[in-house]
């Protein structure tokens, strides 16, 4: 026989406040997916601190493209990637977005400038590396060996 585990009432509240929010964004996606222009713009501002995330990064690298023409790229991948998303595949709208507007960024600017996919690929990845590198150096210099 099972035993039901005692819940505090607290992660009981919790549960349900997560409950409702996965239920409010389920709606808002499919709204968006129905044309509501409104549910497709919450779904931007609810999205924009990953988007400018994701301009910044790459407005470096992009000599033609400014970090304002990015941002309305991102808008653009997502209005592509709500009618594309589909619940039953298991990803999290939130996973799915940031892959698809990640490589519709690098698609973008392999488009107009003369650095490949590939190359920003490596661009980027490097970036990463070294400010990964100089954090950890930092702590180093400060903490006595």
């Amino acid at each position: 026989m099972m035993q039901l585990k005692n819940v505090s009432p607290e992660e009981e509240k919790r549960k349900r406040r997560s409950v409702k929010w996965i239920y409010q964004k389920s709606k808002t996606i499919t709204q968006a997916k129905q044309g509501d222009k409104l549910a497709l713009l919450a779904l931007y501002n609810q999205y924009l601190p990953l988007f400018k995330k994701l301009c910044r990064n790459r407005a470096d690298y992009s000599n033609v493209l400014e970090y304002d023409d990015l941002l309305q790229e991102c808008f653009l991948a997502l209005k592509s990637t709500v009618n594309s998303y589909s619940f039953e595949r298991g990803a999290s709208f939130k996973t799915y977005l940031y892959s698809c507007v990640k490589w519709h960024l690098n698609r973008v600017i392999a488009k107009h400038s003369n650095v490949t996919e590939n190359q920003l690929t490596l661009i980027l990845q490097i970036k990463k590396f070294r400010e990964n590198y100089e954090n950890n150096m930092d702590v180093c210099q400060i903490m006595p060996l």
